[in-house]
């Protein structure tokens, strides 16, 4: 591209074309995300159940009460299993 055409480029323009071209260098450099197979067990689900109240719920605040009085259910569960992948600390996975 020349650099009168380039000039002529509103800042917008320019920093789009630019990030344009990064994401397609860096698509070379990268290997490609296959789609693994995942394997999966499914957990059961955990059924109704309340917890058991505190000692000194007298002297808990009327407002934090209730959350006590909460039924508690969970949902059924999977859990992936992936081969060559990186598990960052917040639970972002890294392939490669």
């Amino acid at each position: 591209m020349s650099l009168f055409r380039i000039l002529r480029m509103t800042p917008s323009q320019f920093i789009k074309r630019t990030i344009l071209k990064v994401i397609s260098k860096t698509e070379l450099i990268l290997p490609r995300w296959e789609t693994a197979k995942q394997k999966f067990i499914i957990l059961p689900s955990v059924s109704d159940f309340s917890t058991i109240l505190p000692v000194n719920i007298a002297s808990i605040p009327q407002e934090n009460i209730a959350s006590y009085y909460e039924i508690i259910s969970y949902p059924e569960r999977y859990l992936y299993t992936l081969n060559d992948v990186y598990v960052s600390y917040y639970g972002v996975v890294f392939k490669n």
